[in-house]
């Protein structure tokens, strides 16, 4: 499994320009932050500290008390997963996460659709536009594919209060993957 760091620090880079603050989120997290997003016949991998987070997304989830409504948040964290694997389905990979913290009277879907667009934004200039990039709907949010290969998902979540639209920053190596065909 090879990454490509300079893809992540990229990112890192674009989405800060994009209004994205970038945040330490801790790695280990509790069972109610992992249990939002974890689908239930997925295994936890449980530490003597807390559980290996699946997503950053999770990791935001944590520390939701210290992020503010309207705020726009990226992290990076490794991404252990129990699912199938697979040439583009790792149970170990690196992803940067975007979260954007919401009111409940935002617009749900202009402000996905932001983030979405923030996303294709910064692959393009990963990739120096030589690719195109594909939106597809799903039954919880959007995907973003590039040659037939989704590279990130989008969409909105509400837990104990907390509202917010998530996405995919940059997950390595499938970027990488997706560029290589």
């Amino acid at each position: 499994m090879n990454i490509n760091y300079s893809f992540i620090s990229k990112a890192i880079l674009c989405y800060e320009s994009l209004g994205f603050k970038y945040v330490e989120v801790p790695w280990l997290v509790s069972n109610d932050a992992l249990d939002v997003t974890r689908p239930p016949e997925a295994r936890s991998f449980e530490t003597f500290a807390g559980n290996l987070v699946a997503s950053g997304e999770q990791s935001f989830i944590e520390i939701r008390d210290r992020l503010k409504v309207g705020g726009k948040y990226q992290c990076v964290t490794p991404c252990f997963r129990d699912e199938k694997y697979d040439k583009y389905h790792k149970q170990r990979f690196l992803k940067n996460e975007l979260i954007w913290v919401i009111s409940p009277d935002d617009c749900v879907e202009t402000k996905t659709k932001q983030c979405l667009d923030c996303a294709s934004f910064v692959f393009l200039q990963c990739m120096d536009y030589k690719f195109k990039i594909e939106v597809v709907d799903t039954d919880i949010g959007k995907d973003l594919y590039i040659n037939g290969i989704e590279v990130g998902s989008y969409g909105y979540r509400c837990y104990d209060g907390f509202h917010w639209i998530y996405g995919t920053g940059l997950a390595e190596p499938r970027f990488s993957q997706a560029l290589e065909g």
